[in-house]
Formats: C-alpha cells, structure tokens, sequence
C-alpha cells in the first residue's frame, strides 16, 4: 500500500468526530452537475457517524420546507428540479432519515441581503427583483452568504445538548478555513464565530471540474496514487499531518479524500 498511511472515509469520520463534536465534508458539484461518488461516500461516513453517536445533518442544499417535512414525515418532499431531486442526494439523506437523525439548514437567505440593501421582500414579483439578481454574483453578497452560512451553524449548535455531535455537508470550498482578500468563506467565518474548531474532510480534490488545472492535476495525482487507490476500493485519504508532499490542501482540511471516480454528471 506504499509508505503512507492511507484511510477509508469511515475511519477519517472516526478520527475527525474523535477530535470535534463538528465535522464538515464537501461534496463537488458545478451548478447542476456533482460527482455522483461524493455524496456516495456521505451515504456511507452516515452509518458510521451514527455509531459514534453523531444525530444532526446539516446541509447547505436544504431549506426550511425541506426540513419541516423531512424531520416530522422521515422523508423529503417530492422535487422535480434541484440537488435535492437528484437521486443519489435523496438517497444519501433518506439513510439519514432513517436511523432517526434530525436534519438542520443553514443556507443563507439571499431575499434578507435584497431587504436590507434594496426593500426587497420574499413576496416582490421578478420585475421588481430582476434588477438586483447580478448583485448576488458580487464579492460582497458571497462573503456575506459565507457569514450567514456560519452564523446559522453557530446558531443551531447553541441550541443543541453540550455533547451533541453534528456532520455539516457543504459543497466544493465552502469548508475552507483558509481565506483571502475577496473571499472570506463559511469554514474561515466558522472558525472565528464557535468556541472550538470543526474537523474538515476535503474531498474534492482529484474530481475533474471543467478547468485544465483540475483536470492536468487529477491526472498527475492518479497516476502517482492510482494504484493504491485500486487497493483501496477506489476512495481512501490522509490526514494532512500525514500527507505526501505532492498532494495540494488549498482548503486547509484536516483530511483529503482521493478517488478513482471523479466525473462530474
């Protein structure tokens, strides 16, 4: 298996819940298509977090309709569109669901920016919100959904029993505690806002996105590691105290996930 010591994503989720009562994973995604394998991998961390005691899920692709239903009739409501009509998200959640686990958003309310710069209320028609819909492709409105993000889980932490655990599953680098002059993301806020650290599981880093440095890096990394990832049933990691050099953390993780399966569908 190399000189390195490599990691199935279950025992990385054993470690992190070990080391927080948060642990924060990422799932790729690219407007509407993901990495159909990310959210396999969260079905899979969802047992074993239950074993560790883990209850809570909380998901950036969730809203309050979502939840309300979710957590009194243990299933989604019906979807045609969205991630949240996407059958391996519904499958991923309903396990969830099923071992009993309450489900909890913390998406940020983009109509709350529109109220407070612009008047703008959830009841407005389109041509009154048409004109500011560019605004929420802006720097400011990213950071400020990056703080609503953090805010919200320290909210719904606060309200939970002192011993309660919770898996926080965001996409791409939302997790990142790293953070620069124009992006100050949920993971960086998160760390200023809570009393102690999440533990940060990234594992994204070889999915392909539609750009030639993921696609020229994912290729260097498999064929270094391709390998042992086939002995490792495709997807396994490191903790990044542990980590080969060659491999890049630009989200600042405590773990990185490779894998053999990468797509974006």
């Amino acid at each position: 298996m190399g000189s390195y010591p490599w990691h199935s994503p279950e025992e990385l989720i054993q470690i992190g819940f070990t080391n927080s009562r948060v642990v924060m994973m990422n799932e790729a995604h690219s407007g509407l298509q993901r990495c159909v394998r990310t959210r396999q991998i969260g079905e899979r961390i969802i047992r074993t977090a239950h074993q560790l005691g883990v209850r809570y899920l909380a998901m950036e692709a969730l809203d309050e309709h979502s939840i309300d239903h979710a957590n009194t009739h243990r299933s989604l409501p019906q979807r045609e569109k969205g991630y949240l009509a996407q059958p391996e998200m519904q499958s991923f959640i309903q396990v969830a669901l099923d071992l009993g686990w309450t489900l909890i958003a913390y998406e940020a309310d983009s109509f709350i920016w529109l109220s407070q710069k612009h008047d703008i209320y959830a009841n407005a028609s389109y041509e009154q919100v048409a004109p500011f819909l560019p605004e929420l492709q802006s720097h400011e409105f990213t950071n400020w959904r990056e703080a609503q993000q953090a805010q919200n889980l320290v909210n719904a932490i606060e309200h939970l029993s002192a011993d309660a655990r919770m898996l926080v599953w965001c996409g791409n680098g939302h997790l990142a505690r790293t953070a620069s002059d124009e992006w100050q993301p949920m993971g960086y806020q998160f760390e200023r806002l809570n009393p102690f650290p999440a533990f940060t599981i990234d594992q994204i880093t070889t999915v392909l996105f539609d750009d030639d440095y993921h696609q020229i890096y994912s290729q260097d990394i498999l064929g270094s590691f391709g390998a042992e990832l086939q002995a490792q049933a495709g997807t396994a990691g490191f903790l990044t105290k542990e980590c080969p050099d060659k491999i890049d953390n630009p989200h600042d993780a405590d773990a990185i996930l490779l894998s053999l399966f990468n797509d974006l569908e």
